[in-house]
């Protein structure tokens, strides 16, 4: 067992150093191929049927597809481990493969609870498909700020209604830590004012109005104000700010995504950043 430990920690060893050590003639691709070997693809698919003595039963089909941590320092994954639970299941304390497998039980079992109401109904329409429903959730980690990782959670539910809910959930993550990087980090502090409105005068910008008033015209902002989102991406050049749908404007609206270069909020960050 102490063999194959120290081996392995020999193989993690190399893997860092080449992600680290590389020449400047590296190219983008071959940086992005490094990160990649830090993860592993989690995969779960469920089809969970709603009446089990019938094949053509209504189910509940899940379908999830996860970068978790992979062979890198037990530390980091720790962290990272924590970073990703929280960003796709909403869990602490859990590694991000156990939080997905409480979220598939949690879904399957309040799901089966409504084997009852489907029998009951099916007799007036044997179809039901409203009974149908699916999980579906895909991630994506890549290079952000100063190497960094921009690592996104997309996943898409339905669980009966007019129409499925869509949701992107992102996590910044330093690549030597595996800890999240957070707006504290990086904007001064006092300056939460000032970025509320650079937020809404670039999405009345992107939307081609002027000021809120013209933004509560077209439905944006009427039931919530703006607000300062944790859900963030650090990329290379530019931060985004991410809201989902509901968030800062109606379903029909779609996500919203408001961009600055750094260049554009350079009074507002800290100088270490």
């Amino acid at each position: 067992m102490r063999k194959g430990y120290i081996i392995l920690c020999t193989l993690v060893a190399i893997c860092v150093a080449a992600c680290h050590n590389k020449p400047q003639a590296t190219t983008a691709g071959d940086k992005e191929s490094c990160r990649a070997a830090m993860f592993d693809t989690l995969r779960i698919n469920k089809h969970i049927l709603l009446d089990t003595l019938d094949a053509n039963s209504p189910a509940l089909k899940i379908d999830i597809e996860l970068l978790v941590p992979g062979d890198i320092s037990p530390m980091v994954a720790q962290n990272m481990n924590a970073c990703i639970s929280y960003a796709a299941f909403g869990y602490e304390g859990l590694t991000a493969a156990k939080a997905a497998d409480s979220t598939v039980n949690s879904m399957k079992n309040e799901y089966l609870e409504l084997r009852n109401d489907y029998i009951n109904e099916k007799t007036a329409n044997p179809d039901a498909p409203w009974f149908n429903n699916y999980y579906t959730l895909h991630s994506n980690a890549s290079e952000g700020l100063h190497g960094n990782i921009c690592y996104t959670v997309d996943y898409e539910i339905y669980s009966g209604g007019a129409h499925p809910n869509s949701i992107i959930s992102c996590v910044n993550i330093n690549e030597k830590t595996g800890k999240e990087i957070t707006l504290q980090d990086i904007f001064t502090d006092g300056t939460e004012e000032q970025l509320t409105e650079r937020l809404i005068d670039r999405l009345a910008l992107q939307n081609g109005v002027k000021g809120i008033e013209e933004l509560k015209e077209i439905d944006y902002l009427v039931l919530n104000d703006m607000y300062i989102t944790n859900n963030f991406i650090l990329g290379k050049d530019s931060i985004f700010f991410l809201y989902n749908n509901y968030e800062i404007a109606p379903y029909y609206k779609g996500r919203s995504r408001i961009g600055f270069k750094y260049e554009e909020l350079k009074d507002l960050l800290k100088e270490s950043f």
